[in-house]
Protein backbone atom coordinates (compact mmCIF):
# COMPACT_ATOMS: atom_id res chain seq x y z
CA UNK A 1 0.00 0.00 0.00
CA UNK A 2 2.37 2.38 -1.24
CA UNK A 3 4.71 2.15 2.14
CA UNK A 4 2.05 2.98 4.61
CA UNK A 5 0.93 0.19 7.00
CA UNK A 6 -1.71 -2.31 6.36
CA UNK A 7 -5.21 -0.97 7.95
CA UNK A 8 -6.26 -2.40 11.49
CA UNK A 9 -10.02 -2.43 10.92
CA UNK A 10 -12.00 -2.41 8.31
CA UNK A 11 -13.04 1.65 8.80
CA UNK A 12 -9.46 2.41 8.10
CA UNK A 13 -9.32 0.35 5.20
CA UNK A 14 -12.45 2.01 4.02
CA UNK A 15 -10.78 5.68 4.67
CA UNK A 16 -7.65 4.57 2.74
CA UNK A 17 -9.86 3.59 -0.03
CA UNK A 18 -11.24 6.76 -0.04
CA UNK A 19 -8.13 8.40 0.06
CA UNK A 20 -6.95 6.76 -3.38
CA UNK A 21 -9.62 7.37 -5.46
CA UNK A 22 -9.37 11.38 -4.38
CA UNK A 23 -5.45 11.07 -5.22
CA UNK A 24 -6.54 8.66 -8.43
CA UNK A 25 -8.51 11.50 -9.40
CA UNK A 26 -5.34 13.98 -9.88
CA UNK A 27 -3.08 11.36 -11.31
CA UNK A 28 -6.50 10.32 -13.83
CA UNK A 29 -5.97 6.85 -13.09
CA UNK A 30 -7.72 4.47 -16.07
CA UNK A 31 -10.67 2.83 -14.66
CA UNK A 32 -8.85 -0.66 -15.40
CA UNK A 33 -6.50 0.61 -12.69
CA UNK A 34 -9.33 1.94 -10.52
CA UNK A 35 -11.44 -1.67 -10.81
CA UNK A 36 -8.48 -3.74 -9.83
CA UNK A 37 -7.18 -1.49 -6.96
CA UNK A 38 -10.33 -1.20 -5.76
CA UNK A 39 -11.26 -4.67 -5.93
CA UNK A 40 -8.46 -5.52 -3.83
CA UNK A 41 -8.45 -2.45 -1.33
CA UNK A 42 -12.76 -3.56 -0.90
CA UNK A 43 -11.89 -7.58 -0.48
CA UNK A 44 -9.11 -6.74 1.98
CA UNK A 45 -11.84 -4.45 3.83
CA UNK A 46 -14.79 -6.57 4.07
CA UNK A 47 -12.14 -9.34 5.33
CA UNK A 48 -11.21 -7.08 8.26
CA UNK A 49 -14.89 -6.31 8.93
CA UNK A 50 -15.59 -9.86 8.78
CA UNK A 51 -12.48 -10.48 11.48
CA UNK A 52 -14.16 -7.91 13.69
CA UNK A 53 -17.57 -9.76 13.84
CA UNK A 54 -15.99 -13.17 14.40
CA UNK A 55 -13.67 -11.80 17.41
CA UNK A 56 -16.63 -10.12 18.57
CA UNK A 57 -18.28 -13.16 19.15
CA UNK A 58 -16.07 -14.83 21.08
CA UNK A 59 -14.17 -18.33 21.62
CA UNK A 60 -17.36 -20.16 22.59
CA UNK A 61 -16.23 -20.63 26.61
CA UNK A 62 -19.02 -22.16 28.19
CA UNK A 63 -17.67 -22.96 31.14
CA UNK A 64 -15.29 -25.81 33.24
CA UNK A 65 -16.97 -28.61 31.10
CA UNK A 66 -19.41 -29.60 29.00
CA UNK A 67 -21.55 -32.92 28.51
CA UNK A 68 -22.32 -34.60 25.18
CA UNK A 69 -23.48 -37.83 23.93
CA UNK A 70 -22.07 -40.95 22.49
CA UNK A 71 -25.02 -43.32 21.35
CA UNK A 72 -26.55 -43.55 24.45
CA UNK A 73 -24.24 -43.02 27.33
CA UNK A 74 -22.98 -38.98 28.55
CA UNK A 75 -19.30 -37.97 28.11
CA UNK A 76 -18.27 -34.99 30.36
CA UNK A 77 -15.13 -33.16 28.71
CA UNK A 78 -13.65 -31.43 30.82
CA UNK A 79 -10.25 -30.84 29.61
CA UNK A 80 -10.44 -27.15 28.04
CA UNK A 81 -7.68 -25.25 25.52
CA UNK A 82 -7.89 -22.64 23.98
CA UNK A 83 -6.64 -22.76 20.32
CA UNK A 84 -6.46 -20.49 17.04
CA UNK A 85 -7.63 -22.06 13.67
CA UNK A 86 -7.30 -20.06 10.27
CA UNK A 87 -10.10 -20.11 7.97
CA UNK A 88 -9.58 -18.81 4.55
CA UNK A 89 -12.60 -17.12 2.93
CA UNK A 90 -13.90 -15.66 -1.01
CA UNK A 91 -12.49 -12.43 1.26
CA UNK A 92 -9.05 -13.43 2.33
CA UNK A 93 -7.63 -15.62 5.94
CA UNK A 94 -9.78 -15.27 8.62
CA UNK A 95 -8.27 -16.21 12.05
CA UNK A 96 -10.42 -17.85 14.97
CA UNK A 97 -9.66 -18.15 18.26
CA UNK A 98 -12.17 -20.98 19.80
CA UNK A 99 -12.30 -22.52 23.09
CA UNK A 100 -12.11 -26.47 23.02
CA UNK A 101 -13.15 -29.21 25.65
CA UNK A 102 -11.91 -32.98 25.57
CA UNK A 103 -10.87 -35.78 27.29
CA UNK A 104 -8.38 -38.64 27.35
CA UNK A 105 -9.03 -40.67 24.48
CA UNK A 106 -11.91 -38.66 22.89
CA UNK A 107 -12.23 -36.02 20.10
CA UNK A 108 -12.21 -32.45 21.37
CA UNK A 109 -15.01 -30.46 20.51
CA UNK A 110 -15.39 -26.83 19.90
CA UNK A 111 -18.88 -25.04 20.10
CA UNK A 112 -17.65 -22.10 17.86
CA UNK A 113 -16.95 -24.38 15.05
CA UNK A 114 -21.03 -25.54 15.51
CA UNK A 115 -22.29 -22.23 16.46
CA UNK A 116 -20.10 -20.63 12.93
CA UNK A 117 -21.07 -23.74 10.94
CA UNK A 118 -17.41 -24.26 9.63
CA UNK A 119 -16.70 -26.60 7.85
CA UNK A 120 -14.03 -29.39 8.90
CA UNK A 121 -11.77 -28.77 5.97
CA UNK A 122 -9.78 -25.52 5.83
CA UNK A 123 -11.22 -23.39 3.54
CA UNK A 124 -15.03 -21.73 4.19
CA UNK A 125 -17.89 -23.36 2.50
CA UNK A 126 -18.70 -20.60 0.11
CA UNK A 127 -14.83 -20.72 -1.23
CA UNK A 128 -15.34 -24.38 -1.90
CA UNK A 129 -18.35 -24.06 -3.84
CA UNK A 130 -17.30 -21.54 -6.07
CA UNK A 131 -14.31 -23.59 -6.61
CA UNK A 132 -16.25 -26.79 -7.73
CA UNK A 133 -18.28 -24.65 -9.23
CA UNK A 134 -15.53 -23.35 -11.37
CA UNK A 135 -13.59 -26.47 -11.75
CA UNK A 136 -16.67 -27.84 -13.53
CA UNK A 137 -16.74 -25.86 -16.17
CA UNK A 138 -12.97 -25.31 -16.96
CA UNK A 139 -9.34 -27.81 -15.80
CA UNK A 140 -8.54 -28.05 -12.67
CA UNK A 141 -5.72 -25.24 -12.91
CA UNK A 142 -7.29 -22.95 -14.64
CA UNK A 143 -10.28 -23.06 -12.19
CA UNK A 144 -7.53 -22.68 -9.23
CA UNK A 145 -5.95 -19.67 -10.98
CA UNK A 146 -9.39 -17.77 -11.50
CA UNK A 147 -10.52 -18.03 -7.93
CA UNK A 148 -7.12 -17.10 -7.00
CA UNK A 149 -7.67 -13.87 -9.17
CA UNK A 150 -10.96 -13.70 -7.74
CA UNK A 151 -11.00 -14.13 -4.19
CA UNK A 152 -7.08 -13.46 -3.59
CA UNK A 153 -6.49 -17.32 -2.10
CA UNK A 154 -4.98 -19.97 -3.95
CA UNK A 155 -5.81 -23.55 -3.26
CA UNK A 156 -2.98 -26.16 -4.04
CA UNK A 157 -4.25 -28.61 -6.79
CA UNK A 158 -4.14 -31.70 -4.72
CA UNK A 159 -6.50 -30.24 -2.06
CA UNK A 160 -9.03 -29.01 -5.22
CA UNK A 161 -9.11 -32.35 -6.67
CA UNK A 162 -9.99 -33.73 -2.73
CA UNK A 163 -12.51 -31.41 -2.57
CA UNK A 164 -14.25 -32.27 -6.12
CA UNK A 165 -14.30 -35.41 -4.97
CA UNK A 166 -16.01 -34.91 -1.96
CA UNK A 167 -18.20 -33.34 -3.47
CA UNK A 168 -19.75 -35.48 -5.78
CA UNK A 169 -20.31 -38.53 -2.77
CA UNK A 170 -23.91 -37.20 -1.94
CA UNK A 171 -25.17 -37.49 -5.57
CA UNK A 172 -26.84 -40.45 -5.83
CA UNK A 173 -27.75 -40.97 -2.15
CA UNK A 174 -29.34 -36.85 -2.94
CA UNK A 175 -31.34 -38.20 -5.56
CA UNK A 176 -32.72 -41.71 -4.30
CA UNK A 177 -33.82 -40.11 -1.33
CA UNK A 178 -36.22 -37.68 -3.10
CA UNK A 179 -40.32 -38.82 -2.52
CA UNK A 180 -41.15 -41.15 -5.39
CA UNK A 181 -44.59 -38.24 -5.37
CA UNK A 182 -42.49 -35.49 -6.25
CA UNK A 183 -42.12 -36.74 -9.43
CA UNK A 184 -45.65 -37.32 -11.15
CA UNK A 185 -46.34 -35.25 -14.43
CA UNK A 186 -48.86 -33.54 -14.94
CA UNK A 187 -51.82 -34.24 -17.10
CA UNK A 188 -49.99 -33.20 -20.82
CA UNK A 189 -46.79 -33.66 -19.56
CA UNK A 190 -44.68 -36.56 -21.10
CA UNK A 191 -41.85 -38.45 -19.40
CA UNK A 192 -38.56 -38.12 -21.56
CA UNK A 193 -35.67 -40.36 -20.51
CA UNK A 194 -32.01 -39.52 -21.96
CA UNK A 195 -28.65 -41.24 -21.74
CA UNK A 196 -25.40 -39.74 -22.40
CA UNK A 197 -22.32 -41.88 -22.51
CA UNK A 198 -18.26 -40.74 -23.16
CA UNK A 199 -15.15 -43.13 -22.46
CA UNK A 200 -12.91 -41.74 -20.40
CA UNK A 201 -9.18 -42.18 -20.51
CA UNK A 202 -8.41 -43.85 -16.99
CA UNK A 203 -5.12 -42.80 -15.22
CA UNK A 204 -2.83 -45.60 -14.07
CA UNK A 205 -1.38 -45.33 -10.58
CA UNK A 206 2.12 -44.42 -10.04
CA UNK A 207 2.96 -47.86 -8.72
CA UNK A 208 1.65 -49.18 -11.76
CA UNK A 209 4.81 -51.41 -13.89
CA UNK A 210 5.57 -49.26 -17.33
CA UNK A 211 5.31 -51.44 -20.05
CA UNK A 212 8.43 -50.87 -22.52
CA UNK A 213 6.57 -52.04 -25.48
CA UNK A 214 3.20 -52.63 -25.67
CA UNK A 215 1.53 -55.86 -27.75
CA UNK A 216 -0.63 -56.11 -30.36
CA UNK A 217 -3.88 -54.53 -29.68
CA UNK A 218 -2.80 -52.96 -25.93
CA UNK A 219 -3.25 -49.29 -25.99
CA UNK A 220 -1.61 -46.38 -23.33
CA UNK A 221 -4.36 -45.77 -21.55
CA UNK A 222 -7.62 -47.93 -20.75
CA UNK A 223 -11.08 -46.35 -21.06
CA UNK A 224 -14.05 -46.75 -19.27
CA UNK A 225 -17.51 -45.79 -20.04
CA UNK A 226 -18.70 -42.40 -17.99
CA UNK A 227 -22.40 -42.48 -17.93
CA UNK A 228 -25.48 -39.87 -17.19
CA UNK A 229 -28.66 -40.82 -17.22
CA UNK A 230 -31.77 -38.42 -16.89
CA UNK A 231 -35.96 -38.72 -16.67
CA UNK A 232 -37.94 -35.65 -16.44
CA UNK A 233 -41.10 -34.09 -16.83
CA UNK A 234 -41.35 -32.06 -19.84
CA UNK A 235 -44.64 -29.90 -21.33
CA UNK A 236 -44.60 -31.23 -25.39
CA UNK A 237 -43.26 -29.64 -28.01
CA UNK A 238 -44.96 -29.17 -31.60
CA UNK A 239 -43.15 -28.65 -34.06
CA UNK A 240 -43.65 -28.85 -37.96
CA UNK A 241 -41.86 -30.42 -40.77
CA UNK A 242 -40.51 -26.43 -41.23
CA UNK A 243 -39.43 -25.62 -37.93
CA UNK A 244 -37.62 -29.07 -38.23
CA UNK A 245 -35.44 -27.86 -41.63
CA UNK A 246 -35.18 -24.64 -39.72
CA UNK A 247 -31.63 -23.87 -37.54
CA UNK A 248 -32.68 -22.57 -34.25
CA UNK A 249 -28.96 -20.81 -34.82
CA UNK A 250 -29.93 -18.70 -37.48
CA UNK A 251 -33.77 -18.29 -36.24
CA UNK A 252 -33.25 -16.21 -33.29
CA UNK A 253 -36.93 -15.82 -32.87
CA UNK A 254 -36.82 -19.71 -32.41
CA UNK A 255 -39.36 -20.55 -29.22
CA UNK A 256 -36.93 -21.86 -26.82
CA UNK A 257 -38.22 -25.63 -24.95
CA UNK A 258 -39.64 -25.64 -22.22
CA UNK A 259 -37.87 -26.18 -18.76
CA UNK A 260 -37.58 -29.65 -17.54
CA UNK A 261 -38.94 -30.10 -14.20
CA UNK A 262 -38.65 -33.07 -11.52
CA UNK A 263 -35.31 -34.12 -12.84
CA UNK A 264 -34.18 -37.38 -11.40
CA UNK A 265 -30.68 -37.57 -12.77
CA UNK A 266 -27.52 -40.40 -12.00
CA UNK A 267 -24.31 -40.33 -12.93
CA UNK A 268 -21.18 -42.73 -12.61
CA UNK A 269 -17.95 -44.08 -14.37
CA UNK A 270 -18.34 -47.96 -15.64
CA UNK A 271 -21.97 -50.08 -15.15
CA UNK A 272 -23.53 -48.39 -18.03
CA UNK A 273 -26.42 -50.71 -17.58
CA UNK A 274 -27.31 -49.75 -13.97
CA UNK A 275 -27.84 -45.65 -15.94
CA UNK A 276 -30.21 -47.70 -18.35
CA UNK A 277 -31.92 -48.93 -15.67
CA UNK A 278 -32.50 -46.10 -13.34
CA UNK A 279 -34.20 -44.54 -16.34
CA UNK A 280 -36.60 -48.08 -16.82
CA UNK A 281 -37.22 -47.62 -12.80
CA UNK A 282 -38.26 -44.07 -12.91
CA UNK A 283 -40.30 -44.25 -15.89
CA UNK A 284 -42.31 -47.48 -14.84
CA UNK A 285 -42.73 -45.97 -11.10
CA UNK A 286 -43.95 -42.47 -12.75
CA UNK A 287 -46.52 -43.76 -15.08
CA UNK A 288 -50.24 -43.45 -13.58
CA UNK A 289 -51.94 -46.70 -13.63
CA UNK A 290 -55.29 -45.21 -14.36
CA UNK A 291 -54.38 -43.79 -17.91
CA UNK A 292 -51.52 -44.57 -20.36
CA UNK A 293 -48.88 -42.27 -20.67
CA UNK A 294 -47.75 -40.36 -23.40
CA UNK A 295 -44.79 -41.77 -25.92
CA UNK A 296 -41.57 -40.32 -24.59
CA UNK A 297 -39.54 -38.50 -27.13
CA UNK A 298 -35.99 -38.06 -27.29
CA UNK A 299 -33.90 -35.55 -29.31
CA UNK A 300 -30.52 -33.53 -29.18
CA UNK A 301 -32.33 -30.61 -28.50
CA UNK A 302 -34.13 -31.70 -25.28
CA UNK A 303 -31.31 -33.72 -23.98
CA UNK A 304 -30.02 -32.33 -20.62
Amino acid sequence: MGGQSDPASGIEAFSELERFLEDAAQTHAGLGELERESERRGREMVRLLLQSHVDARGNADVGEAIAVLDGTTSLRLAYKRVRSRRIPTVFGALKLTRTGYGAPGQRTVYPLDRELQLPARTYSYEYQRRLIRAVVCSPFDEAIAFIAELTGVSVPKRAAEQLVREAAMDFEAFYSQRAAGEVKPSRGEILVGAIDCKGIPMVKPERALRVVRRGKGQKANKKRMATVAAVHNQAPVVRTPQDVLDSPICDRRAARAPTATAARPQAGVGEPHRRQGHVHQRRQGRDEKARPAPPAHLGDRHRR
